[in-house]
C-alpha cells in the first residue's frame, strides 16, 4: 500500500501538505488563484506561473507544466520589444490575450485556459 507521500503528484502545499493528483485537479480546486505570471524569454516553458493557496501560500509552478492545455498556434517570431508589442508579458498580472503573432501568445492562451477554468463546487 502507497502512503499519501509516495504517490505521485502535480503539486503539494510546502505550507499545509494539501496534494493536487494532477492538473485538472488543481485548477479545479476552488482554494486556489492564479495571481501572477513571471516571464522567462531564455525558455519560455520556463517562465513562472504563480498561485495562491487559501492557506496563504504562494505555489509557482512551471509554464511548461501547464502548456498542453492549449492546442493553438505557436509562432516562430517573437515580437518583444517591437512597436506592435503590446507588452503584456511583462505585466505580472495582466493575463490578457496577445493580439500579436508572437512566439510568446500561446502562453497568453494557456493563461486564459487557466483563468476560465472551472472550479469544484464547495
Amino acid at each position: 500500500m502507497l502512503t499519501a507521500a509516495a504517490l505521485p503528484s502535480f503539486k503539494q502545499c510546502t505550507r499545509c501538505g494539501s496534494t493536487w493528483i494532477d492538473c485538472t485537479d488543481f485548477l479545479s480546486d476552488p482554494s486556489v488563484n492564479l495571481r501572477a505570471y513571471q516571464v522567462s524569454f531564455e525558455e519560455l516553458e520556463a517562465g513562472i506561473f504563480l498561485f495562491d493557496h487559501s492557506c496563504r501560500a504562494s505555489l509557482s509552478i512551471a509554464v511548461g507544466d501547464f502548456s498542453h492545455l492549449s492546442d493553438g498556434p505557436v509562432f516562430e517570431e517573437r515580437a518583444v520589444g517591437t512597436d506592435e508589442c503590446p507588452g503584456y508579458c511583462l505585466k505580472r498580472t495582466n493575463f490578457d490575450r496577445c493580439p500579436v503573432r508572437c512566439e510568446c501568445a500561446y502562453i497568453r492562451e494557456v493563461l486564459q485556459i487557466i483563468k476560465i477554468w472551472p472550479k469544484n463546487a464547495g
